[in-house]
């Protein structure tokens, strides 16, 4: 287990780079370590925050008053044939793709490239180029924040709510090992698909630009009661290369920002103008599906939960129907 008391920074352990000090951050190796923690940070009634790879999150600059739980430590993998892989939640994403494909196991290919850790990934259900995490997972290990104790969930799939909706994001759990049931290839045809698809993920997101600066991926969820992503609404509202400060919204996709320099108080300023314009022209109200970890104020607290209905006057529905048209063209265009 390793811990300080000199304040350390957190920005190191975020993708966004950003992020201020704590009491300390821990970083265990094992499940006694986990549970060796919280139970001193329950006697002390101290403050703790989960952190996975941090690609999915926007922390505090200010002082935060407690400690960090880093899965950055949790790092074993391993195989039970025919076509198990156990994970702790501190494997990278690409690291499972990896270790899958080494396997000729079939499933776990759309990871790579993937920023952030296997607990993480599975506390969120990750989802891109048509897949999901949920639909892969075979077991789940975690412990109790409130009274340290070792839980194991074999009914997976139950836990799972749906987009960006689990059990995990409302309990007070640490996710430290996950287990997942992947497809054992039967020709070699199928690993060569794999293959491809592993790589393709991989360059799509380089051309995508997603690694040219530190960001967390999509700033916003997707409604899909709408029928338009949330970035193609956020790029026909002009908002590419919109920026407050060292934040700016990626010319590459409209749902990144991207960090050149700045503050966590530029990234949010920055969201919240994506936000408003969208809610302007379109009517549609966009919902964070980035984190927010840390302090944060009274006032700031507000301003991110704040919620509002769907504006449905003819000026706001016709742009959107606009949207939607735009949106079935670029699909087509990509069949």
């Amino acid at each position: 287990m390793v811990s300080s008391s000199s304040l350390p920074t957190i920005k190191s352990l975020s993708y966004f780079r950003t992020g201020g000090t704590c009491q300390g951050i821990i970083t265990p190796k094992n499940v006694s370590e986990i549970q060796a923690v919280l139970t001193k940070t329950n006697q002390e009634n101290t403050a703790v925050f989960f952190l996975g790879g941090g690609s999915n999150s926007l922390i505090s600059d200010d002082f935060f008053p407690g400690y960090v739980l880093s899965s950055s430590h949790l790092s074993h993998i391993s195989f039970t044939p025919p076509d198990l892989i156990q994970c702790g939640a501190g494997v990278m994403n690409s690291d499972l793709a990896d270790f899958a494909s080494e396997h000729n196991l079939l499933g776990a290919a759309w990871l790579n490239g993937l920023p952030g850790h296997i607990g993480g990934t599975t506390r969120m259900n990750a989802r891109c180029y048509g897949s999901e995490i949920a639909h892969i997972i075979h077991r789940i290990a975690t412990v109790s924040s409130s009274d340290s104790e070792k839980k194991i969930y074999n009914e997976a799939p139950k836990l799972f709510y749906g987009y960006k909706d689990t059990y995990f994001m409302h309990a007070h759990e640490f996710i430290y090992e996950v287990t997942f049931k992947l497809i054992p290839a039967t020709n070699e045809q199928d690993m060569i698909k794999e293959r491809k698809l592993k790589e393709f993920c991989h360059q799509d997101r380089i051309a995508k630009g997603q690694y040219l600066h530190p960001s967390c991926g999509c700033v916003f969820k997707n409604n899909y009661d709408i029928g338009v992503p949330s970035g193609i609404l956020l790029e026909l509202a002009g908002l590419k290369g919109l920026s407050q400060g060292g934040a700016t919204v990626s010319e590459f996709h409209a749902n990144f920002i991207q960090n050149t320099g700045s503050s966590t108080q530029d990234i949010l300023h920055l969201s919240f103008a994506m936000r408003d314009k969208v809610y302007q022209m379109f009517g549609v109200w966009l919902e964070y599906e980035m984190e927010f970890l840390g302090h944060f104020n009274q006032a700031t607290l507000a301003i991110i939960q704040q919620k509002k209905p769907q504006i449905t006057t003819k000026a706001c529905q016709d742009a959107l129907t606009q949207a939607r048209n735009i949106f079935h063209q670029k699909q087509q265009k990509n069949c």
